[in-house]
């Protein structure tokens, strides 16, 4: 980089170093159904986009619309689930936004009866 003036006159080239910075990259998401009844959703930075991480946001099967959002400390939730089918979705945050979702799908089973 340099500057000139309007008289063509210019100085003198200078080097200009910087890191490239970027939102997260999506987080690997891995989630725990041996647990009848409920499911355990563990997840890890790939990669910070070069920013700290400031928090981690979830939710399962698009609900509730508004993500849950937990601090960037925090590797994971366990969370009681009816049976079935579910989608869970987590994404990380830094100064410059949010990543891309990670989504997992899942299957859950009925709590064994008490007794």
């Amino acid at each position: 980089m340099r500057a000139c003036n309007t008289k063509a006159a210019c100085s003198d080239w200078a080097t200009v170093t910087a890191t490239p910075t970027t939102v997260p990259q999506q987080p690997t998401v891995t989630v725990d159904t041996t647990v009848a009844g409920e499911i355990t959703v563990h997840w890890g930075a790939q990669g910070t986009g070069g920013l700290a991480i400031r928090g981690v946001r979830y939710r399962i099967d698009g609900l509730p619309v508004g993500w849950r959002t937990v601090p960037a400390s925090t590797d994971g939730v366990r969370v009681s689930i009816d049976p079935g089918d579910h989608t869970v979705e987590v994404q990380a945050d830094n100064a410059l936004g949010w990543s891309t979702t990670t989504a997992v799908a899942v299957t859950t089973t009925v709590a064994a009866p008490a007794g």
